[in-house]
């Protein structure tokens, strides 16, 4: 739950604000945001391994063998008449030709055997070495990279982007997504919320909790009964009716044995009660203030508030020694600046961390100086509002009958029925005649009179006129407005970026919002009002 003072995130069932010292009163639930879906991103695609590749071995080539011609060693001789018989030869030349006869035959078997180059010479016999190539062994294919879950349309609830995801949930299930629209996570836990900026995110799963990455890794097993955002590295978690410190990777920094315990502060140390008495602790779950007192709240600015067994309110140092006389009935403690409320009695007034007065203690109300940082404190005397500074000036008349905490240099205040605003100087810079208004962001306000809607800057001039039937803060330079019965989406100039045709739209936040037209399916836009995640 948050303080409706401040903003703070507070543990649920606190009395008061720990950062404000504000009376707590419940909040309302968080808004929830959605993102547009767009389809999947393609997959890489890689072909398969090639092969290595080796061609046949060459076998050497050979021409076929020419026969070798001989001349016969003999003379020509006319074919021999008829009827006619030579002489008979003599036997010597008989065997001569005999012999050359054998000689001229066995040169040509022997070149039939070993074979002619062309033209009839001779080849050196080649000796064809068949080389064995080794293929290599296919390299085995990637596994693919899973794809994330197609965008499946609307969903029940949503929560705004942070670190691009955003918490999404069906049929009682919850998950995140991408700014594709993508199913990152899939939708399995009772419980979750957005993720924080270090990229961690509070899941549920059967009534126990803990912490996520943004892959769906467990960083903080989920074995606890509730678990808390980090605050200077340290979550609060507990298990029953008793509390306890963790730290990023989930190493329980302290047992959960604690009755109350409330976030680490700015100086490192958390307010930590055990049996109905308060002390602090370091990061490392060392007890450096006793638990000794009746109360005690956070340090800021290097001292706390803390409350005596005698019923009085005092401050002390970092060592537990008290700075400041414990004589209050009541006290903040120095959140935005250096300068807080004390009351004695029913009247309450400023001091500064040295004890001294800054303002008497004359008013009925005195609250938390704002936390954008401007000076700006709510004073009440008599049922009448008004402002003072770090100095204890009273810039701003108490004649008013509401104001609200100072934002963005400006404070919201209404006499009689209509509203306008004041600046850190006191002055009027919005008059005071509109039925409503809106707290300034980025510069501009929602404002509306006779039931319609426009936007003012810090000077008062109205920069769209008082034309719409719905309003939101500007955000990223959007705006989100209802025309008739239907929300669409504006910029600085007036112009439709997204004609109004929703029943229900979110904010826009790291450039995506959640939209609806029955208020019962949701899906996203970016900002040009394309559908990231179809509404239906």
């Amino acid at each position: 739950m948050l303080c409706t003072n401040c903003g703070k995130e507070l543990k649920d069932g606190a009395k008061f604000c720990s950062g404000c010292g504000n009376v707590v009163q419940a909040a309302p639930p968080p808004v929830q945001e959605y993102v547009q879906p767009q389809a999947p991103p393609a997959q890489g695609y890689a072909p398969p391994p090639q092969q290595g590749y080796a061609p046949p071995p060459v076998q050497g080539y050979a021409p076929p063998l020419q026969q070798g011609y001989a001349p016969s060693p003999q003379g020509y001789a006319p074919p021999p008449a008829q009827g006619y018989a030579p002489p008979p030869k003599n036997n010597n030349r008989t065997l001569l030709i005999i012999v050359i006869a054998a000689v001229a035959a066995f040169v040509v078997i022997l070149l039939v055997t070993k074979g002619f180059g062309a033209w009839g010479e001779k080849e050196e016999p080649v000796d064809v070495i068949e080389e064995v190539i080794e293929e290599p062994e296919p390299e085995p294919e990637p596994e693919p990279e899973p794809e994330p879950e197609p965008v499946a349309g609307a969903y029940d609830e949503i929560y705004s982007f942070y670190e691009g995801r955003a918490v999404v949930s069906r049929d009682g299930k919850w998950g995140y997504i991408d700014k594709s629209g993508n199913v990152v996570i899939e939708l399995k836990y009772d419980e979750a919320r957005s993720c924080m900026p270090d990229g961690l995110a509070k899941v549920g799963l059967n009534g126990k909790y803990g912490f996520i990455d943004k892959e769906d890794n467990v960083i903080v097993e989920l074995k606890y009964d509730e678990i808390y955002s980090f605050a200077e590295d340290r979550a609060v978690v507990m298990i029953g009716e008793k509390n306890g410190f963790i730290d990023r990777e989930g190493n329980e920094i302290t047992e959960i044995i604690y009755d109350e315990v409330f976030a680490f502060s700015e100086n490192e140390l958390a307010v930590v009660m055990l049996d109905d008495k308060w002390g602090h602790i370091d990061k490392a779950g060392n007890v450096v203030i006793e638990l000794k007192y009746d109360e005690v709240k956070s340090f800021h600015k290097g001292i706390a508030p803390a409350l005596e067994a005698g019923g009085r309110w005092g401050f002390i140092d970092m060592t537990g020694e008290m700075v400041i006389e414990p004589k209050y009935d009541d006290a903040g403690n120095f959140t935005y600046a250096d300068v807080t409320w004390v009351y004695i009695g029913e009247k309450g007034g400023f001091i500064d961390t040295n004890g001294e007065k800054v303002t008497e203690l004359k008013y009925d109300k005195a609250q938390a100086f704002s936390e954008d940082g401007t000076g700006l404190a709510r004073v009440m005397i008599d049922e009448k509002w008004g402002y003072i500074n770090l100095a204890g000036e009273e810039v701003a008349e108490l004649k008013y009958d509401e104001a609200r905490p100072a934002r963005e240099g400006m404070g919201a205040v209404r006499l009689g029925g209509k509203w306008g605003f004041v600046d850190i100087e006191g002055n009027e810079a919005v008059p005071l005649k509109y039925d409503g208004v809106d707290d300034f962001s980025e510069g501009w306000a929602a404002v509306w009179l006779g039931g319609k809607v426009g936007y003012v800057d810090k000077e008062g001039k109205e920069v769209l006129p008082l034309q719409y039937d719905g309003y939101s803060s500007c955000q990223e330079g959007f705006i989100v407005v209802m025309m008739g019965d239907k929300w669409g989406m504006i910029d600085k100039s007036g112009d439709f970026l997204v004609e109004p045709k929703y029943s229900d739209f979110r904010s826009f936040r790291e450039g995506i919002a959640g939209v609806s037209f029955n208020g019962e399916k949701w899906g996203f836009i970016d900002t040009s009002g394309t559908e990231i995640v179809p509404v239906s």
